[in-house]
């Protein structure tokens, strides 16, 4: 998203649409507990709002555009440019090429 705070301005052609990721480490002494942070966030279209306006990130509930600032709305991409300009990963073909991905990441990371 554009940003008053930033010297450029963000284009959304090419750029990579993910979506919001939680986990909860296997194992965890207090899973009950983890499991209520997504819960909150995922059910409370305020903290959405307030989250995406402080992080330029588009909310996952539309309910939640109300709390976000007009400004804040305005510099989100709209829903053409996502599905005309954003790359959708494809978490089939990543995890068949999953040792493919590691090996070139390795390998460019350690030029």
């Amino acid at each position: 998203m554009k940003d008053s705070r930033s010297p450029g301005r963000l284009v959304h052609h090419g750029a990579i649409l993910v979506g919001d990721r939680y986990a909860v480490v296997k194992g965890a002494p207090h899973k009950a507990e983890a499991l209520e942070l997504p819960k909150f966030y995922l059910d409370s279209p305020e903290v959405q709002g307030k989250i995406c306006e402080a992080l330029s990130c588009v909310p996952p509930s539309k309910d939640a555009l109300k709390y976000m600032s007009a400004e804040a709305r305005t510099n989100m991409p709209s829903a053409g440019e996502i599905g005309s300009e954003m790359v959708l990963p494809d978490p089939r073909w990543i995890n068949a090429n999953k040792p493919m991905l590691i090996d070139r990441w390795n390998t460019w990371i350690q030029k």
